[in-house]
């Protein structure tokens, strides 16, 4: 009897909804449409994304056919649907979807039609189109204002949009006051709605920070946005490795690689799973994971992550979106650690793309695009296309002139002089006179004035603001280098010499360590004298190294190093001359001298010559700082000895954690003077203050080889040390702690943080 009846009602329902039929429309049943919308958002906030779509799908067909089109409700799941498809990254569908929805909602539903302005907004932004998204975002954060209040949640929402995309438009003063925003309203919401929202903010400001350089800001934010939302959702949500890729891009630029692999690891895991393996979301971890494969000088690696992230991002984006700026980030990445290993005919291409896609996209003054002009500017010089080099130097310089900064470095070498390049090239091999020259090598500045808010903030944590010499290196570009003879190269000189004020007559030289190109040590040298604030000549006496362009980051050059080692003492004579030449003749009343690694070998042995010679005060020598030198102690003490009687006080940073010292021991047998035996003290003698730093830098994996440029409280001391002659080093900064040792009978210094004091 049930059977039947319900057979009955059944067929009633049949009848009735035939009967209903007008023009080919059936009788809606909102509720099963309702119902099918509702678990597709439930699905959807669960990051079941592949099973919410086919749901939204059904309830918006459904409502076509039995609603039409031109309905509230069709707009409403038409909406929901374009947000479900923009975050598998079917970007197409979902602005076609949305276009229909602000059309029907312009009429049938205007107090909704915010939200759907807001999804298109957000679709233009992730494709690129940040000219159309910006004035919609604009929009909708006055209507959320007005509508929901200035302390909503939707308010706090729109602001934080509206940020994102001025981050990416290079506006990042508007981004930092609209995220601040957003972050003030979220703080004052009820939990558990505040955390949710709240790590969205800190989040979205972490990234912001990092790409401002503010790194000591940013990692504290980060570290909580990933804690909330592990907490909230658990370790395997979307918004969970969002989080986590923000995070390992701050720790990779701070070269805390090993916990950035880790977390990328996680990330990459969750977003395949979660996402598929080829959604876009997993090309920017690819890139991120590329980037620190780089830094640890794994290139095969870092290129293979590259590679599997331009071809995903071409994939989905590149026929629909060819002008994309996450493709332009692909391949300017691929590009340049391909120009870095001097595979210059595969780099072109994506270089020349990559500068392409951002002009016509972020404009000619965006710091992306005019860090992609540099790029192949330097590219185009080595492949010996001067004028076509110079025409996108000066282009760049015509656009922003507050992008880059020059640095000119007067270069004096013993290194042999190629004749197989288009351009101005030495080798690795030893020649028998010195050649001089100048080297105009940009540093991009577009960070500068963040930078310097960041540099007391990360002395404070005693950090790093670079990974190594090969990350802040490659930032770097050689405009031109030219051959002078002598008297032009000492004109020159002498010019700087007379126009410096923030240090009056003085000049700088550095000398470079282990295992460096004479490209990378003129750098190393713009970078330092840039740090240094140093305006007045910048001299590099680059010895005959035999490695490569990547710096000393593991024990692959270790082969090198006896041949090294050799050609550092015998540059010391053509050190020695040019130092008591050049000095005298532009009349410096002081030479600073800052040398790394085992540059100190020469140096020490050219000035030791000098004052066997009593030739010594033609050097005019100021300052003497011994950046992690890789000389044996007993040399290190007979030079020193040897150096007494010229009143020279030197000033000696040390590590115990210094990675590439630990390698020179075991080589040696000996301890250099620049690596502090765990628990020890440092090399102490007569006339050298002697600073044991190791707190000023240890990441794992890292060979913490370059504290004296990556550090900003030891850069920091180096700039009172040249200045102002500040010493003993605690009269310079308390971080400094006195200590004596009753084994030397003499004091020396050891770095310490706050959290360690």
């Amino acid at each position: 009897m049930k059977i039947l009846l319900s057979f009955c009602v059944r067929a009633f329902l049949v009848i009735a909804a035939v009967a209903a039929v007008d023009a080919g429309r059936v009788a809606a049943d909102p509720r099963e449409i309702d119902a099918l919308s509702a678990q597709s958002r439930r699905l959807m906030f669960d990051s079941k994304i592949d099973e919410a779509i086919p749901l939204a799908e059904q309830a918006l067909a459904m409502a076509e056919k039995q609603l039409g089109k031109e309905t509230a409700k069709y707009a409403q799941l038409a909406n929901r649907l374009a947000v479900l498809y923009r975050s598998k990254s079917r970007f197409g569908e979902a602005e076609q979807l949305l276009k229909h929805a602000i059309a029907v909602r312009e009429a049938a539903d205007p107090n909704q039609l915010v939200d759907s302005l807001n999804d298109l907004g957000l679709i233009y932004w992730d494709t690129g189109r940040y000219a159309e998204a910006e004035p919609l975002l604009q929009r909708c954060l006055e209507q959320y204002a007005t509508r929901r209040g200035p302390k909503h949640e939707y308010t706090a929402t729109a602001a934080t949009n509206l940020a994102l995309l001025y981050r990416d438009m290079g506006r990042f003063d508007d981004a930092e006051r609209y995220m601040l925003q957003g972050k003030g309203i979220r703080e004052e919401l009820a939990a558990p709605v505040r955390d949710v929202e709240l790590s969205n903010s800190l989040n979205n400001l972490a990234g912001l920070l990092r790409e401002r350089g503010r790194y000591a800001e940013a990692e504290p934010l980060a570290r909580q946005a990933v804690e909330i939302r592990t907490r909230v959702h658990g370790l395997e949500h979307r918004d969970v490795a969002t989080s986590m890729n923000v995070l390992a891009e701050i720790l990779r630029a701070t070269g805390q690689y090993a916990e950035a692999e880790t977390l990328l690891g996680t990330t990459l895991s969750i977003r395949r799973a979660r996402l598929g393996a080829e959604d876009v979301r997993v090309a920017s971890s690819l890139n991120s994971l590329g980037g620190v494969y780089e830094g640890l000088g794994r290139l095969k690696e870092a290129e293979a992550a590259y590679q599997q992230g331009l071809q995903i991002r071409e994939k989905h984006l590149k026929a629909t979106y060819p002008n994309h700026p996450d493709i332009a980030t692909s391949q300017a990445n691929l590009g340049a650690l391909l120009k870095s290993q001097f595979r210059y005919t595969e780099a072109e291409p994506l270089l020349r793309s990559a500068l392409d896609i951002r002009e016509r996209t972020l404009g000619a003054a965006h710091p992306d695009t005019l860090k992609s002009m540099i790029q192949l500017a330097d590219l185009v010089r080595a492949r010996g296309r001067k004028s076509e080099a110079d025409q996108l130097f000066d282009r760049a310089l015509s656009i922003r002139r507050s992008a880059v900064k020059q640095v000119d470095v007067h270069f004096a070498t013993n290194r042999n002089k190629l004749t197989n390049t288009k351009t101005l090239a030495f080798g690795s091999e030893r020649a028998n006179r010195l050649t001089f020259g100048l080297a105009n090598v940009w540093v991009p500045t577009e960070i500068t004035a963040d930078k310097a808010k960041t540099q007391p903030a990360m002395a404070k944590a005693g950090g790093a603001t670079s990974a190594n010499e090969a990350t802040e290196v490659a930032r770097l570009n050689i405009r031109d280098k030219i051959e002078l003879q002598q008297p032009d190269f000492v004109r020159r000189a002498g010019q700087t010499l007379n126009l410096a004020r923030i240090f009056p007559r003085q000049a700088l030289l550095f000398v470079h360590g282990f295992n460096v190109s004479f490209d990378n040590a003129l750098k190393r040298a713009a970078q330092v004298a840039y740090d240094l604030d140093f305006d007045g000549p910048v001299f590099l006496f680059a010895w005959p190294s035999r490695g490569g362009d990547s710096f000393f980051r593991d024990v692959r050059g270790i082969f090198d190093y006896t041949t090294d080692s050799k050609s550092a003492a015998v540059s010391s004579e053509f050190m020695r001359q040019f130092v008591e030449e050049i000095t005298d003749a532009i009349r410096a009343d002081k030479l600073h001298i800052i040398a790394h690694s085992m540059g100190n070998l020469a140096m020490l042995e050219a000035l030791k010559v000098s004052a066997d010679r009593r030739t010594l005060a033609r050097a005019r020598i100021g300052e003497l700082i011994l950046a992690s030198p890789d000389v044996e102690r007993d040399r290190f003490v007979q030079l020193m000895s040897g150096l007494r009687e010229s009143a020279l006080l030197a000033t000696l940073y040390a590590s115990s954690s210094d990675r590439a010292l630990m390698a020179s021991k075991r080589f040696w047998g000996n301890s250099p003077v620049g690596y502090v035996a765990s628990g020890g003290e440092p090399t102490i003698v007569e006339n050298v203050e002697s600073v044991d730093v190791t707190a000023a830098g240890d990441t794992f994996l890292g060979l913490n080889h370059d504290i004296f440029a990556s550090n900003p409280a030891i850069t920091a001391d180096m700039r009172l040390i040249l200045a102002r002659s500040v010493h003993p080093p605690d009269t310079r900064a308390p971080t400094f702690e006195r200590r004596f040792s009753t084994a030397a009978g003499r004091n020396f210094w050891v770095f310490r943080s706050p959290s360690q004091k």
